[in-house]
């Protein structure tokens, strides 16, 4: 691990990662049957045409945009830290899009967002993420006017 420095190798040898407050929590302002509600899930999904994770021992702090309504049979899946079986049965487990439609359509929420979002969720080195690739996609989140978001971890 030469390109590593010393916080960074503690992380991957012992689990030693930056210590951090409390997330901040945001009510939804509206009721739920009302809101416009985005996914964002470290499953590692990713669309047709669009670049593979690097599953490589640094990880990916980046991220795909995901269409919503996109054939879950097209996604693949790159994250080498679970087994892809479940979620190849049924993406509901990790990226549960289709059952946002149907909640949808049963008007349990407004509606469901044009985009969802996709991290590879191995990202050991988490400074990009937290500096670049999150802010990015809280500000493409807001662009759409989305409500709220559902975090699905892997």
């Amino acid at each position: 691990m030469p390109h590593l420095n010393a916080a960074a190798k503690a992380w991957l040898a012992f689990g030693l990662g930056p210590r951090r407050g409390t997330p901040p929590f945001h009510r939804v302002g509206k009721p739920l049957s009302e809101a416009r509600v985005a996914l964002v899930t470290t499953g590692g999904f990713v669309p047709p045409g669009a670049v593979p994770f690097r599953t490589g021992k640094r990880g990916d702090p980046t991220f795909r945009v995901i269409p919503h309504g996109l054939d879950p049979a097209a996604l693949s899946i790159h994250h080498p830290h679970y087994d892809h079986g479940a979620a190849r049965r049924d993406v509901n487990v990790l990226f549960p899009y289709p059952l946002l439609q149907a909640l949808a359509d049963e008007g349990v929420v407004g509606r469901a967002a044009s985009h969802h979002y996709s991290f590879m969720g191995y990202i050991p080195l988490t400074r990009a993420l937290e500096k670049k690739y999150a802010p990015q996609v809280v500000g493409m989140i807001e662009a759409e006017g989305v409500d709220a978001a559902l975090l699905v971890p892997a």
